[in-house]
């Protein structure tokens, strides 16, 4: 949003709360969906399952909520001393990613080794476009290669394999804005209210030894 029309929509005196928008204002109501986590989470969990040759998909336009979610990924990562590896699909629009991203490593991975045992894609849809175009590459999800997705639940559901996703926590973010436009117009003061997101584990990312990790 330009700043003038957030400007223009102050001066209106009408109660708003922003949705994870990344802005902070002095007493302005934001829910905070903690993107940063999302990419914690997913990281978290690959290193729990053993992987340390990961790689991070950028499968998505690089604005705010990417950006956190990589600025996340990448911390976490840094704590165990990995150092991802950086695939950019140069995507521009959304709309088009899972398409987009999908050619682009195809043809990426026909003449680039794919030296990691697991990735991180920016969503659930560009993630199912990664897993078809390992498969065509005759890559085995997820004997070969594990993939974390987010920010589509049921996207990954049935596919196969099912896809371990992070994601918003729908029922709580309801809760808390429920409550918070609740006690707004009881003269109370909404703030800022966070709302960590959720891992789910499914079937496209396995366990693998420290051996295997590092070869």
């Amino acid at each position: 949003v330009e700043p003038q029309i957030l400007l223009s929509l102050f001066r209106l005196h009408i109660p708003m709360v922003f949705f994870d928008c990344g802005i902070m204002l002095h007493g302005a109501a934001i829910l905070d969906m903690q993107e940063e986590l999302m990419g914690m989470l997913a990281a978290k969990h690959l290193v729990e399952n053993g992987h340390r040759r990961i790689a991070l998909l950028l499968t998505e336009p690089k604005g705010l909520t990417c950006t956190k979610k990589i600025n996340g990924f990448c911390d976490y990562l840094h704590l165990y001393g990995i150092t991802p590896r950086l695939v950019d699909c140069n995507i521009r629009h959304g709309e088009a990613s899972r398409s987009t991203c999908g050619d682009f490593l195809l043809e990426y991975f026909q003449s680039h080794r794919i030296d990691f045992t697991a990735c991180f894609a920016m969503s659930d849809y560009s993630a199912l476009a990664v897993m078809e175009s390992f498969k065509v590459l005759g890559k085995r999800i997820p004997d070969e290669i594990s993939i974390v997705g987010c920010q589509g639940e049921m996207a990954g559901e049935k596919c196969d394999p099912p896809l371990t996703t992070v994601v918003f926590d729908a029922r709580e973010i309801a809760r808390k804005l429920a409550a918070g436009v609740d006690g707004f117009f009881a003269g109370g003061d909404f703030g800022i209210c966070r709302v960590p997101p959720l891992l789910i584990p499914r079937g496209s990312v396995r366990r693998i030894s420290p051996e295997v990790s590092q070869v």
